[in-house]
């Protein structure tokens, strides 16, 4: 139905019910269409209900990743895309709740997508394969972008959405929204939510509720088991650095779901918290357990990044069997009694101008006895104390992940060295989680200031002949200071009138061959590395 070529097009609009039906079909391809607008694709000509509608159907392609093959989809009266019993289908490409720039708001009514009992795939993980999704829904009517629902019977599996801008326009930069939720799941297994590969990430931002809502509360639906969310950018743009918030929280997970994992995300700027996981449904079901949070980035949220259970900082427990029965059994955060930069390096570690070392020590409070904690520490120039816990105040960089064990009574005290970019020479802090084996993960600790100061990189501002030998001039030279030439260290003296600012090679310059280009470095005793230089030996 239709095709990728302007010439082929339909012009589905201004229908009294659905644009296009399709049930009970295998292999059905819908391309190129503009549902629901004019013919310049710039205004509404409204269908009365769904724009695309799929019931029982298996592997239907709407759009796809080629030129040409996108369908605009936009201004309809309920949802842009609803599929109910389908399986293998496959939405990409395509403008739903936009302009056919992608850059004007023209929304649905209802959901941009709503899947209901089906395994399906929206968006991808190749060039062009993600659909942009924005402005839909109606305020206040619990619309999302994408709406994943299953049979509470019969959860539902398999559901992959990848790749898409659901809440911006086109270039991923400018705020759209949708009216609920970005993603609104209930009721599935398994069901991927960006992931690993490459192109997998996706933006969901500037949504009027949620980035995205694991289980609806307002319905009393759960959201499941098995859920992946990994590697979008949730609440800012493309590129993370532009305030595109989401109304609430960036990650909202309801009560009665078990074994999420919600890994390397970046979730900034929303109207509540980073990650909500409160501690029971309005229909009192259970709370969120074994909701795993790691190597996120958590920055600038309006409230806590990280709030599990009763809304606020959670208190720390005296034994963490008490946490039972709460949102992730209410995990308690480590405790970090000091962070502090120095110059040497991790064992093993590269050693690099980016390379230097924080050690970070503490305690993990109330924890079980000989027991295996995952810890998880962060890195930022700036805390805001009037947070508390909150997440750091800009990017952070994560520091590593490391495991401590408890002692026979549930004691012990960590220490842990990682490498740190060079340019913290002083200041900045540090805070962490901790996760137990199920896979609960605490709030984030308090920010803990980092103390010590790094010595400064050398650096090389020009290299010159000297006779048989090669002077480097620069600064922050030590005293144990040699050059590098291709990586190799040469015989070195500092200039007795200069030590910190020249660098003699002995003979290096009689070992360069004539007209032959080699790389010049510094290293120092510390194994901070300097800038390296090209010097041609003239011909």
């Amino acid at each position: 139905m239709g095709g990728t070529t302007e010439q082929s097009r339909n012009i589905i609009s201004g229908n009294g019910h659905q644009g296009i039906i399709v049930r009970n079909s295998n292999a059905t391809v819908i391309q190129g269409n503009f549902v629901g607008l004019n013919r310049a694709g710039s205004s509404i000509l409204r269908n009365a209900d769904n724009g695309i509608d799929l019931g029982g159907t298996t592997n239907t392609t709407i759009g796809g990743a080629m030129a040409g093959a996108r369908n605009l989809i936009s201004g309809n009266s309920a949802d842009g895309i609803n599929i109910f019993e389908g399986m293998g289908d496959v939405i990409q490409g395509n403008l739903i709740g936009t302009d056919s720039a992608g850059a004007k708001g023209l929304g649905n009514s209802g959901y941009g997508i709503l899947v209901v009992n089906s395994s399906e795939t929206i968006g991808g993980t190749t060039a062009s394969a993600g659909n942009v999704i924005s402005a839909n829904g109606i305020l206040g009517q619990g619309s999302a972008g994408i709406g994943i629902i299953g049979d509470p019977r019969a959860l539902q599996t398999g559901n992959k959405i990848q790749g898409n801008l659901i809440g911006t326009d086109v270039t991923g930069t400018v705020p759209l929204g949708n009216m609920g939720s970005g993603i609104a799941a209930c009721d599935q297994v398994d069901t991927e939510i960006g992931g690993a590969a490459g192109g997998a990430s996706n933006v969901i931002s500037s949504n009027a509720e949620n980035g995205i809502a694991i289980g609806m509360a307002q319905q009393g639906r759960i959201g499941g088991t098995g859920f992946l969310v990994e590697g979008n950018v949730i609440g800012t743009d493309i590129i993370a650095r532009l305030n595109l918030g989401n109304g609430l929280c960036g990650v909202f997970v309801d009560g009665a779901n078990v074994l999420e994992q919600i890994i390397r995300n970046v979730i900034a700027y929303n109207g509540t918290n980073g990650i909500c996981v409160p501690d029971k449904t309005i229909n009192g079901g259970p709370p969120g357990v074994r909701i795993t949070l790691l190597s996120n980035l958590i920055f600038s949220n309006a409230q806590l990044g990280i709030d599990l259970g009763p809304a606020g900082v959670n208190p720390i427990l005296s034994d963490q069997r008490l946490g039972a029965g709460h949102a992730n059994d209410l995990q308690n955060f480590p405790v970090i009694s000091s962070a502090a930069v120095s110059a040497g390096n991790p064992p093993g570690a590269r050693i690099s101008t980016a390379d230097a070392s924080i050690t970070i020590s503490g305690v993990v409070p109330g924890a079980l006895p000989n027991t295996t904690y995952m810890l998880d520490f962060f890195l930022d120039g700036n805390c805001d104390s009037a947070q508390g816990h909150q997440s750091l105040g800009f990017i952070p960089v994560e520091l590593g992940q490391v495991s401590f064990t408890t002692d026979s009574s549930g004691g012990g005290t960590f220490t842990f060295m990682f490498t740190i970019p060079s340019s913290t020479t002083s200041g900045g802090f540090v805070n962490g989680t901790a996760t137990d084996p199920l896979g609960n993960t605490s709030e984030f600790s308090l920010c803990t200031t980092v103390t010590g100061s790094l010595p400064a990189n050398p650096s090389i501002s020009s290299v010159m002949r000297a006779g048989k030998n090669l002077v480097v001039v620069g600064q922050n030279f030590d005293s144990g200071a040699v050059l590098l030439e291709n990586d190799i260290e040469q015989k070195t003296v500092a200039d007795p009138q200069n030590p910190t600012m020249s660098l003699i090679g002995q003979k290096l310059y009689k070992r360069i061959s004539p007209g032959a280009t080699v790389t010049i470095q510094v290293k120092n005793s510390s194994g901070l590395l300097s800038n390296q230089v090209s010097y041609t030996r003239p011909g």
